[in-house]
């Protein structure tokens, strides 16, 4: 088996996987496939691109960056951090993280639920899991209907206080689910978040969504980075 015929292998598990179950998207981590990732990897480095789906899908990348709604589309309800436990993931899978390079960056939040006026709590940690910012919304910050295409003026901001990896909670306290989802970070309070700047500073073990539906009204046409290994030591 060469390494084409052993992303065609993936890709096919990955489509059988995916037909089980529509409403959940990124939920399962297989040894299986991590096993035949593993053989195409060493059978050809050259056809990463090609296993990057089936990493993304399963939720195996170590890290799978992108930013929120803007990145992976309008029309997916993103899984809230109870909702995502319901289905057996600990901390790490239920939760997103961000990293900081320097202290003063920010991390901006906007989110709405699947209602407008649905309650919202944000919880962020720092990589002591230790609690540095939590608030309660009792509306969207963002509209549910906005097609995240221009700067947001009203997120959530957390003015980080050094460089770290942060840890975040969402929760939907109504309806366990976002229909609208922005993270992103700024250099300041002053600098309002773009959602559609893909900074790669947003990233999880896996990302929870309800696509509800085999229907093309439900598909995603997205760009998703997986970070992967560059081959020689301490790269990517």
């Amino acid at each position: 088996m060469n390494a084409r015929d052993c992303v065609d292998g993936v890709r096919a598990m990955v489509l059988a996987r995916d037909r089980l179950e529509p409403t959940l998207f990124c939920l399962v981590e297989s040894r299986m496939m991590r096993a035949a990732l593993q053989r195409c990897v060493n059978q050809g480095r050259g056809y990463w691109s090609g296993i990057v789906f089936a990493l993304i899908v399963l939720g195996l990348a170590p890290r799978v960056q992108a930013e929120g709604s803007g990145e992976l589309g309008t029309n997916q309800y993103f899984l809230d951090v109870s909702q995502a436990a319901a289905f057996g993931l600990d901390a790490n899978g239920t939760s997103q993280f961000v990293d900081i390079l320097s202290a003063g960056e920010v991390i901006n939040i906007s989110a709405c639920g699947v209602a407008q006026q649905d309650d919202l709590q944000f919880k962020i940690y720092d990589s002591a899991n230790v609690l540095v910012d939590s608030v309660t919304l009792t509306d969207g910050n963002v509209n549910c209907n906005d097609p995240m295409t221009a700067p947001l003026t009203n997120p959530h901001r957390y003015v980080t206080t050094k460089a770290d990896t942060f840890r975040l909670e969402l929760e939907n306290i109504d309806q366990a689910q976002f229909m609208r989802l922005d993270v992103t970070v700024t250099p300041n309070v002053l600098t309002n978040p773009d959602p559609t700047e893909e900074q790669g500073r947003l990233w999880a073990y896996s990302w929870n969504m309800n696509t509800g539906t085999f229907a093309e009204v439900g598909a995603t046409d997205a760009d998703i980075y997986a970070l992967v290994p560059g081959g020689r030591p301490n790269t990517h």
